[in-house]
């Protein structure tokens, strides 16, 4: 090897060297992250391996977030990562890159899993009690500065029940979302088992405005509990399923993105 090349190497070792004894709080300082975006707080450790207590993005709050990255990937314009997180006190596990070229980030191959009634008392959610496990399996989110996030994945809600005066049983729900070419989400609704055959299209645009179609039909177990209910909330019925349609803002139903 020529002189110059063992420079070179040199130089570059030692700038590496450097990069990963600099503090994480002095690199991120330098991304030029929009705070109406994504807020930060709490920032440790070096950029090889650090912590961030607490981060706000598009006003959710996601704590303990720790990471551990090739700070190679700095020099193509993005912050690429393994990371694990806690969202309503449940441990979050994925990938994550930021640019800060377009200001985009992009988490994928998201899981975690939270049980629906812990679900209910974080939201506040004042009617009946809700059981069951929710899986999220989310192979992509995208989130840009003003607009709707991309989203693409699964959720589930198995074993999933609702008790008022007795226990209504849903079976196993499905929730599948995907991004169309025009940016809006898709989303398909379906369940089996259970005391009610739930099949729903939901739509959310980049605006954040969304509509809602269900049909509901009581299966042959269901309760004169659950028959009620669906005479109140979707009196209309073609056949004999309950149709409900809906839509307005997603602010409406207690969403802000």
């Amino acid at each position: 090897m020529k002189t110059h090349h063992y420079i070179i190497a040199g130089a570059t070792t030692y700038l590496l060297f450097l990069l990963l004894l600099t503090p994480a709080a002095t690199v991120i300082s330098f991304l030029n992250i929009p705070e109406k975006t994504v807020s930060l707080n709490g920032i440790t450790g070096s950029v090889w391996s650090g912590q961030v207590a607490e981060a706000t993005i598009k006003k959710q709050s996601v704590e303990a977030i720790s990471w551990s990255l090739n700070p190679l990937s700095l020099f193509t314009g993005n912050v690429s990562t393994e990371l694990q997180a806690t969202v309503f006190e449940n441990q979050v596990d994925g990938n994550l890159n930021y640019s800060y070229i377009n200001n985009a980030t992009t988490l994928y191959d998201i899981s975690s899993y939270i049980k629906a009634e812990n679900l209910q008392k974080l939201l506040n959610l004042p009617f009946g009690e809700l059981a069951g496990s929710i899986k999220l399996d989310l192979n992509e989110i995208i989130i840009k500065p003003k607009a709707l996030p991309s989203i693409a994945g699964d959720i589930r809600w198995k074993n999933a029940q609702l008790t008022l005066s007795e226990k209504i049983s849903f079976g196993d729900i499905l929730l599948t979302i995907t991004p169309d070419d025009q940016g809006n989400l898709i989303g398909k609704l379906s369940n089996t088992k259970g005391q009610l055959i739930i099949k729903g299209d939901i739509k959310v645009t980049p605006k954040s405005i969304y509509t809602l179609r269900l049909t509901l039909k009581p299966r042959a177990n269901a309760s004169s509990e659950l028959i009620s209910i669906l005479k109140l909330v979707a009196p209309r019925k073609v056949k004999d399923e309950h149709v409900l349609n809906k839509s307005g803002h997603l602010r409406q139903l207690g969403i802000k993105l």
